[in-house]
């Protein structure tokens, strides 16, 4: 049976967590609509009051990072990797932050850690954006054609595949998915809609171009000013002629 003095000391920490949880929502809430100063002072409070809280450190570097702090934002989520539950997701968080600075190396290390043990479909195609980053293509095949396995048909994993693909001059393979992307493209308008779908078309032109079929590349090149034109047209943030 544990003394009183050890019951007193659980029941000071939950009622810690309980706090810092809640702060810490509040911390998410703000973080949600970029009041980032808010979403600071929430998850410090968080901290300060549950110091091992490791959800807090996560809202807190997501609101460092809105605010430019990255050195602080990465030591963040260091703290929070070395709670054992959340140690992939503070590992993929920060591998994001590397890769968004351009430090590769520190981005694959932290990718290749998560990987050891967690080597989900969403690790593996950072990590393939990594490597197509260093301009290791072949590598980068390699994560996402697993990556399909789990996910048969994504597009957006087919997007980076075919980038890949074509980044190794494997021009057929990534007219492949390039094909295939177009076929989502032209069988449903839900999620993938306008200038992202342009992309498709213009890369696609690339590859032709690459196997001397220059007849479709100017046909997809057409497309893609088409659709691209489309998008901006029809976004509702445009302002129309003679409006203010």
């Amino acid at each position: 049976m544990l003394s009183k003095a050890a019951n007193n000391g659980i029941y000071q920490k939950n009622t810690a967590n309980d706090s810092a949880a809640k702060l810490t929502k509040q911390a998410d809430g703000y973080n949600h609509i970029l009041e980032s100063e808010e979403a600071l002072k929430c998850s410090n409070q968080a901290i300060a009051g549950a110091p091992l809280f490791a959800p807090a450190y996560f809202a807190r570097a997501e609101a460092r990072c809105a605010l430019g702090q990255v050195t602080e934002a990465l030591s963040d989520l260091s703290t929070a990797a070395k709670q054992k539950p959340f140690w992939a997701a503070a590992l993929r968080e920060r591998s994001s932050i590397y890769f968004a600075l351009g430090k590769y190396d520190a981005a694959l290390a932290d990718a290749n850690a998560i990987m050891t043990s967690n080597s989900t479909d969403g690790t593996r195609c950072l990590r393939a954006k990594i490597y197509t980053a260093m301009h290791k293509p072949e590598l980068a095949v390699t994560d996402l054609s697993l990556a399909l396995k789990i996910k048969p048909h994504d597009y957006d994993i087919l997007c980076l595949r075919a980038k890949a693909y074509a980044q190794a001059k494997q021009f057929e393979n990534a007219l492949a998915d390039y094909n295939e992307l177009a076929a989502l493209d032209e069988k449903s308008n839900i999620g993938h809609e306008g200038l992202a779908n342009a992309s498709i078309y213009a890369e696609r032109a690339d590859v032709y171009k690459h196997l001397g079929k220059l007849r479709l590349a100017a046909a997809d090149e057409a497309k893609a000013k088409s659709t691209a034109t489309n998008a901006f047209s029809n976004a509702p943030f445009r302002l129309k002629r003679g409006t203010k």
